[in-house]
This record gives C-alpha cells, structure tokens and sequence, in this order.
C-alpha cells in the first residue's frame, strides 16, 4: 500500500502520540519494532497492539512484515523485528 502523498515517515523510537500526530498530515508511518518481548526490554508489535493503539476506523494498517534487526547493544547481536506501515484514513 503506497503512501497516499508519497511520504513514509519513520518516527523510529518517538512516543505513540507523536505517531498519530504525524498520521494526521497525510504521511505513510512506518513502524519498526520488536517482534518479540526481548527479558521484558521491547513490547512486540503485534496486530492486537496496533489495533489498540491505531483503530481501524481511523487507520488502516499494513502486512507485518519479519525483518531482522542489527543490534548496537552486543556485537553481532540482531533482534527479530517487524515493520508495518500504517495510513490514517
């Protein structure tokens, strides 16, 4: 699903609020996060989490698509990640 304005905005460790703020001028948010609960560190996304955080009355959502994430905290550590990409309607 292409951006409506061609705009992808990647609000990477912002707040949510900034996110739905940001999905108020019009621009594809792209959302990049932990698939999985890392020792409690990282709140996974999850289709449950972005519906409760974006309704799907106002939003429509993207796939969740796997992705593999490099990590800076240990060398030559990666997180299982995911990336959707989130429209306000």
């Amino acid at each position: 699903m292409p951006p409506r304005n061609g705009l992808i905005l990647d609000v990477g460790c912002g707040s949510g609020s900034d996110a739905v703020f940001l999905a108020t001028l019009g621009a594809g948010l792209l959302l990049r996060g932990a698939r999985v609960s890392y020792n409690g560190n990282f709140n996974p996304i999850t289709a449950q989490r972005l519906e409760s955080i974006f309704p799907k009355d106002s939003f429509s959502c993207g796939p969740l698509v796997p992705i593999t994430m490099l990590s800076d905290a240990k060398k030559d550590s990666t997180l299982d990640g995911v990336i959707v990409i989130i429209h306000r309607k």
